[in-house]
């Protein structure tokens, strides 16, 4: 009783003991025995005063009283290795934004999972809040499975867009990284290197703007009842103008996902637009495929104008494209 009487009255003591939670333990009983088998402390004498940080570590054990300047010591010392201690404000940001990301995660919901965690950036780095705090515990730990999973999506699309840089699936799996995971700061490094390594090549241009408004319908449908029509919107535009393609077949899968329906026009038999570029890497154009000759192309520009191109100043991924349109002609006939 004494002791609890110091703490609870030395003013000199106060300003240390409101970041502990003093707890009372009877020696008496099935509390106490279970109290001591898991915390240890030298000697026999009374008060036996036990220091446990938040996450169940024992940080101090000692027996025998101790007067007001010896427990200021003994609490700076502790408070030391007990990491961040949250008010009560910041604890409540903290809990409700952990609790709403679990459920987010456990419905499948990423990006919202992420959203709620970078709330928490006032607090703390992400993944290393250094407090032993049950929510920050659990924040932490979900940060870095979230930042793992990041870092895999975007290796595997980097990987799969080196490859085939007009995969489709691969540029969506990208965006969509990008749109989700993006915003936790410890993945930033590897964005910033993969746009480098991706988004300049040529031959990605045209699924890597597919798969971004794809990606952004997604975002927009996240926000509200007009971000749901700004993104049926959107993914309407893209049929429209990428009719035919797997851009257009994703679309009008979220479109159903949203509601919404298939406003664009029925497909018109033409080529999508994509971005040639010469053998120089200096000239680009946005044009469809109209015509395949032995030694050159004809291609349409999006206002109907045409230009014939010599196979031979075409990029080698253009040439792979035309060769894959010939033997895909060919197939069918």
């Amino acid at each position: 009783m004494a002791l609890l009487q110091r703490l609870n009255t030395n003013p000199n003591l106060a300003p240390l003991v409101a970041q502990f939670v003093p707890l009372k333990i009877s020696t008496e009983g099935q509390e106490w025995q279970t109290w001591a088998r898991r915390y240890q402390a030298p000697g026999n004498a009374i008060p036996i005063i036990y220091i446990v940080r938040a996450d169940g570590e024992q940080l101090h054990g000692s027996s025998g009283s101790q007067d007001a300047p010896a427990l200021a010591q003994l609490m700076l010392q502790t408070l030391s290795q007990a990491g961040r201690v949250y008010n009560n404000q910041e604890l409540t940001l903290l809990t409700e934004n952990v609790t709403a990301a679990q459920q987010a995660l456990a419905e499948n919901d990423v990006y919202t999972a992420v959203v709620k965690l970078k709330a928490l950036k006032k607090l703390g780095d992400l993944g290393d809040f250094k407090s032993y705090a049950k929510p920050a515990l659990s924040a932490d730990e979900i940060a870095r499975q979230l930042s793992d999973d990041g870092k895999k999506q975007l290796e595997y699309a980097v990987a799969q867009l080196k490859e085939s840089p007009d995969d489709f699936v691969a540029a969506l799996a990208y965006t969509e990284a990008k749109r989700i995971y993006s915003q936790l700061p410890t993945l930033t490094p590897a964005f910033v290197a993969a746009a480098r390594q991706i988004e300049r090549t040529p031959e990605s241009e045209v699924v890597l703007k597919q798969a971004d408004a794809i990606s952004k319908a997604r975002g927009y449908a996240k926000t509200s009842k007009s971000g749901v029509a700004r993104a049926v919107d959107t993914l309407n535009r893209l049929i429209a103008q990428h009719p035919d393609t797997p851009a257009a077949d994703t679309a009008k899968e979220d479109l159903q996902q949203l509601g919404g329906e298939v406003k664009a026009p029925p497909p018109s038999g033409l080529a999508p637009l994509r971005t040639w570029t010469d053998t120089t890497g200096q000239f680009r154009i946005q044009a469809r495929l109209v015509k395949i000759e032995p030694t050159q192309v004809t291609l349409q520009r999006a206002d109907g104008g045409t230009l014939v191109v010599p196979l031979s100043r075409l990029s080698d991924g253009d040439r792979r494209f035309v060769e894959s349109q010939q033997q895909r002609e060919t197939s069918k006939n």
